[in-house]
């Protein structure tokens, strides 16, 4: 991190091409508590093992090295606000007065983030009593008018008030956003010169700063006031009787006072004594051992390897001439070749797909990119390989590359970031490094290795190796088999089901039309809103900003006041199956009559799959119509669909991971858990209402329903419901301190682990809102369970593949998971042989306190062979 000439600048981000033409004599000024605010307000909810919140650190930090890797500053700063009363304060006491107290989990951060950019080698100023705005501005004043020679100043800052410094020689940059502002940005984007900007925000408020404004007056119409003459308001004020229309005239006359006392809080400060010397805000070098020391402390070794990295690559390019690395020879005309930088992966070798006819080998002295038509290359390198590779995107490559033969493959980028933070849902490898900070506009080699090294100091600092190679990177290759094989869909029974769809929605349609006098469009939530709550006058919440609610909820509550509401709910239902199933797997068959749908890993926060084009999981299955579809998903001649369900898989988890003793011993001894919870807490003998009511009240502690949803679903008070659930705790003593340990855990280090490790964060359980908090308490154990169910079934499915494989010419092959089942297609004659196979992979697929049961049933349809 210390300078290097500016000629060999270790980055080159594409779209700051012009920062490469300033002077070397530029001055870099970041508005710290801006950007520390800003990466508090990202809500990355990172935790040390103690408690302690690290997240604003976090983000702070890697903007930090971000501009240090990107700018190769000679010259830089960090502003603080002064302490003590402002002087703004002085003039307009209401200034700032609507921000609220910074909150605690962002004030114990500010000591480690100071001594992080002491660590550094980083200069801060700040001035008693002003702004990080007038500092800022007093510093580029000072650069300019002290520098011997060609200079400049970026000030990097997304506040608005410092567009008033923009000149010639000063630019406005925000990295986090990217956006740049230099004289002609700021006219283009406000309408007016930077000098006019305390004007403009004098005319038109500030409301992050609480200064009011003249009501009645944009952005737009304060421009317009303005122009481009450099006039300011008292220039405007002079000429009053000028300004047109006459309203806003009026405005200007009647707020003359408030216009003038703004504009005094909105110029900047710019002759605050102190100095902007090369001396005091050069560039240091870095402490290396108090910041190794700080981020052991704070449980950071990306960051801390993130920080080698710019020091090694610094020192290497100090000791290298500035000639460009040499281009290696290329094998064909379809391949370009790169020497890596000094940030490459030694040692080791990575497959990045980036498109389906572009595909990148990253080697520890080359990277080569090949194109679909030839292969050859890379398959011989990959064929010598030794070890095992890292791959950008498994599932990508599976989808795009098919016939690549791998070698094992030891990491995977994309599936790592997942399991890293499940809550950042289908990323793409862009939006992964923008996380970290890194740059996404230069070469694809410096992306990658440099999100390499990250996620992998992150995924084994979270002990998540395991969950990664064990189950998420072969699971990706068992997935896009299953879609490149897809599954048979009769095309009969498909189309005599649009029929009947259509004909019930043109019989509903004719029926909703006649009960509400008129013909409305029935999908039109505008519509339905008119008819139900103006026409009928059906009673409503109060209409909000965007009209009356007609979503399910409401609907369902309006059934017993008019058969309209049942029948549109109906009519919604049925519109959905037609054209989400039959009209969507119409479309989408193949030549063959197959569906070849998409299986994601890294969608759901607690790990479990989805699935789109169609989404399996949402199909009806307690419904006739429901079925119906299922009834489309057939066996070709000479085979039959084997289905196998786990059986009350999340309650055998919970008897497992409580080690509640009457649980564990009701499921090891083969009792129907809800006809024994029913006898324990309603008595003898145990009816179908009474089993009905337990398993109800079984769920429902399960995923955390409160006594009023439970009394609710049971029927009873809420004083009843919290007496059942009493008893219930009572009955099964393990499961309350359980859930507590889950809390506690939650609590103490922001996140939750599943049965394997996997991870989720769950920072609404440190909300001060009493709804949020809760939320995130009932979430904290649904992950736990679910996420723990969702690691069987997804074990199970690699385990099951590698049985599979090694079976010759078995000719089965697995076709959907849907939630607790799979779906496999078998040959007719070995059917009884798979569903031995199948049953004994799944059981087997965690060794538990309690045994996994699994049914399994086999027929020509998906609702034949589901086990009854």
């Amino acid at each position: 991190m210390n300078q290097s000439p500016r000629g060999t600048r270790s980055a080159n981000p594409g779209d700051l091409t012009w920062a490469s033409v300033l002077p070397k004599n530029t001055l870099y000024l970041l508005d710290g508590f801006g950007y520390i605010f800003r990466a508090y307000h990202s809500r990355v909810d990172f935790t040390t093992s103690k408690g302690c919140p690290t997240g604003a650190f976090t983000v702070f930090a890697n903007m930090l090295l971000s501009v240090v890797r990107d700018f190769n500053p000679a010259y830089l700063g960090v502003i603080f606000e002064g302490q003590g009363k402002s002087v703004r304060s002085e003039i307009l006491p209401q200034i700032k007065a609507n921000r609220p107290s910074p909150p605690d989990d962002f004030l114990v951060q500010i000591p480690y983030i100071e001594r992080l950019i002491a660590g550094l080698g980083i200069s801060t100023v700040s001035v008693d009593g002003y702004e990080a705005d007038d500092v800022i501005a007093t510093l580029a004043h000072r650069w300019i008018d002290q520098a011997d020679g060609d200079s400049h100043v970026v000030v990097m800052s997304a506040d608005k008030d410092l567009l008033n410094v923009v000149s010639d020689h000063v630019t406005v940059f925000d990295p986090m956003t990217k956006k740049r502002f230099g004289v002609s940005q700021v006219i283009d984007r406000w309408g007016v010169l930077p000098s006019q900007i305390p004007d403009l925000l004098a005319l038109m408020g500030d409301t992050s700063d609480n200064i009011p404004g003249v009501p009645g007056v944009g952005p737009v119409t304060a421009a317009k006031l303005l122009g481009q003459s450099g006039d300011g308001v008292e220039e405007l004020l002079s000429r009053i009787e000028s300004v047109t229309p006459p309203r806003i005239r009026d405005l200007l006359v009647a707020n003359r006072e408030q216009i003038l006392l703004s504009k005094k809080v909105t110029i900047l400060h710019d002759r605050l004594p102190i100095e902007a010397s090369a001396d005091s805000l050069s560039l240091s070098s870095p402490d290396l051992p108090s910041l190794e020391a700080l981020l052991k402390e704070l449980e950071a070794p990306a960051l801390w390897t993130r920080i080698r990295s710019l020091e090694n690559k610094d020192s290497q390019t100090r000791s290298k001439s500035s000639d460009p690395s040499e281009t290696l020879p290329s094998s064909s005309g379809r391949e370009r070749s790169h020497t890596l930088s000094s940030g490459g992966l030694s040692g080791k070798h990575g497959i990045d797909p980036v498109s389906p006819n572009e595909i990148w080998y990253h080697g520890p002295d080359q990277s080569l990119l090949f194109s679909k038509s030839d292969l050859t290359g890379l398959q011989k390198i990959l064929t010598a390989l030794s070890e095992p590779v890292w791959v950008s995107d498994s599932m990508l490559l599976h989808r795009q590359w098919p016939e690549l033969i791998l070698p094992e493959v030891g990491f995977d980028l994309v599936l790592a970031a997942y399991l890293l933070d499940p809550g950042h849902r289908e990323d793409s490898l862009a939006v992964i490094a923008s996380r970290h900070f890194l740059n996404v506009d230069g070469e694809r080699r410096e992306l990658v290795s440099s999100l390499y090294p990250l996620l992998y100091e992150e995924i084994s600092r979270f002990h998540l190796l395991p969950v990664l190679l064990k189950i998420e990177v072969p699971l990706s290759g068992v997935l896009s088999r299953m879609e490149r094989f897809g599954v048979s869909i009769d095309k009969k029974q498909l189309e005599a089901l649009r029929h009947l769809l259509s004909g019930r929605l043109s019989a509903l349609e004719k029926e909703v039309h006649e009960l509400a006098g008129e013909s409305f469009l029935i999908l039109s939530p505008k519509q339905v809103a008119r008819i139900l709550f103006e026409k009928l006058a059906l009673p409503t919440a109060r209409k909000g900003k965007t009209g009356y609610s007609t979503d399910e909820e409401t609907l369902e509550s309006l059934r017993e006041k008019h058969p309209l509401p049942g029948m549109i709910l109906e009519y919604r239902q049925l519109s959905k199956l037609l054209s989400t199933y039959v009209e969507g797997i119409s479309s989408k068959m193949d030549e063959n009559g197959r569906l070849h749908g998409q299986f994601h890993q890294t969608v759901t926060a607690t790990g479990r799959l989805s699935s789109s084009d169609p989404n399996l999981q949402n199909i009806p299955i307690r419904s006739e119509l429901g079925l119906e579809i299922r009834k489309c998903f057939v066996a070709p001649p000479g085979s039959l669909l084997l289905s196998a369900d786990y059986s009350q898989i999340e309650l055998r988890l919970l008897a497992h991971m409580s080690g509640d003793a009457s649980l564990v011993e009701a499921f090891t001894q083969g009792e129907d858990i809800h006809s024994n919870t029913a006898r324990r807490l309603f008595g003898e003998p145990v009816t179908p209402d009474s089993r009905r009511r337990a398993k109800t009240v079984n769920f429902g502690i399960l995923y955390g329903m409160s006594s009023y949803s439970l009394s609710q679903s049971l029927g009873v008070t809420a004083s009843e419901s919290k007496e059942v659930i009493d008893r219930y705790f009572a009955t099964y003593p393990g499961i309350e301190p359980f859930f507590s340990s889950i809390l506690d855990e939650a609590r103490k280090t922001g996140m939750v682990r599943t049965i394997s490790g996997r991870i989720r964060r769950i920072p609404e359980v440190h909300s001060s809102d009493r709804r949020l908090r809760e939320y995130g308490e009932r979430m904290a154990v649904n992950t736990v369970l679910q996420g723990s169910a969702a690691d069987l079934i997804k074990k199970s499915m690699v385990e099951l593949s590698g049985r599979l494989d090694a079976i010759p010419d078995k000719g089965a092959n697995l076709l959907i998971q849907v939630h607790d089942e799979l779906l496999l297609e078998v040959p007719s004659s070995r059917v009884e042989e798979m569903s031995v196979l199948l049953k004994d992979v799944m059981e087997k697929a965690f060794d538990l306190k309690v045994p996994l049961v699994v049914s399994t049933g086999w027929g020509k349809n998906w609702v034949d062979a589901h086990p009854a």
